[in-house]
């Protein structure tokens, strides 16, 4: 079995659809460009309000880092369970608070009002979400293919900023190119992931912000349909690598954003994500962190370094599914 074109990797469309229920359930707030300028808006008006201490998860994209520190001096990392709940014994008064959904799963916190609670939505967008009183939100709308941009808080900002859409899909084109690639040299390589950071830098120093009125969606389907499919291929995954993935604590009600293999090491994990790059699967890796840091954080070494998140997204087919595991089970690792 072959497949004829890529599966994962960054949504695209040559057809723009107008409509899609999922941004219905985000009312008000403020839409931007990227999820990181979300997140930057909020923690510029928490630092404002005199906040000076932040918690995230060690466990999270780098790129959360880089914005969370231009805000915030004191900043502690804190590890994760075996349920992908935060793990940490105390957290201080007056402090901020990042909690992270992922894979699909709806992670919860002891409310707290002398804690201030950002909850990230990114990977749980398809869930169905109670949004309380007390948390403010954020959100990035590329992975489950809303729209090729853009992202979302829950705060309303007053802004005169203008958006920056055309700049923000050259850049898209430029990363959808380079995950194509499959044979590439590593000084290739090194060159194209320094372009595309230069890039993203001045992604989010743009700071653009754009109307709600102006999404164009790059799905026409359905909530119920990309819930289905997504659930539908991601238990055929389940049932056929019944000792090589990473068990989700997903509840009847999640939709899972990937579908998670382990390895026993780093080294096994990227040859294996090569590999299935040169049979035209592109795998994300959750996420790159500096070794240094991870030392004391045990389960989130183990995410980092030791698993590999698998396409299981609405745009594949059930025989994109089977091809998938037909090109897994012919390697062994």
């Amino acid at each position: 079995m072959k497949s004829n074109f890529y599966i994962g990797g960054e949504f695209a469309a040559q057809k723009f659809y107008h409509h899609n229920e999922i941004l219905n359930k985000f009312k008000g707030g403020t839409w931007t460009l990227s999820g990181r300028y979300a997140l930057e808006l909020i923690l510029k008006e928490l630092r404002l309000k005199g906040y000076k201490k932040i918690y995230i998860p060690i466990y999270n994209c780098p790129s959360t880092y880089r914005v969370v520190k231009k805000y915030f001096k004191i900043i502690i990392f804190y590890d994760l369970n075996k349920k992908l709940n935060p793990k940490l014994k105390k957290i201080s008064e007056n402090s901020v608070f990042i909690i992270v959904n992922y894979f699909g799963l709806t992670n919860r916190i002891k409310n707290s009002k002398k804690i201030y609670i950002i909850e990230d939505l990114t990977h749980s967008v398809l869930n169905k979400i109670e949004f309380r009183k007390n948390h403010t939100y954020f959100a990035s709308f590329r992975k489950i293919g809303v729209f090729n941009f853009g992202g979302w808080s829950s705060l309303s900002f007053n802004h005169n900023l203008k958006s920056n859409i055309p700049y923000m899909e050259e850049y898209r084109k430029k990363k959808f190119n380079y995950l194509r690639k499959k044979n590439i040299s590593n000084i290739e390589e090194k060159n194209l992931l320094k372009l595309l950071k230069r890039e993203d830098k001045k992604l989010i120093s743009s700071k653009a912000c754009i109307n709600k009125a102006d999404i164009k969606s790059i799905t026409n389907k359905s909530e119920s349909e990309i819930r289905i499919i997504r659930n539908k291929n991601y238990n055929y995954l389940k049932r056929k690598l019944k000792n090589q993935y990473f068990s989700l604590p997903l509840k009847n009600s999640d939709t899972p954003l990937f579908f998670i293999l382990k390895f026993s090491n780093i080294k096994i994990r990227n040859n294996f994500r090569n590999i299935l790059k040169k049979n035209k699967i592109f795998c994300p890796i959750f996420w790159k962190i500096n070794n240094k840091n991870l030392k004391s954080f045990t389960h989130s070494k183990f995410l980092s370094q030791n698993t590999l998140a698998v396409p299981i997204d609405h745009r594949m087919k059930m025989s994109d599914t089977k091809y998938v595991v037909e090109i897994i089970k012919n390697y062994d690792f």
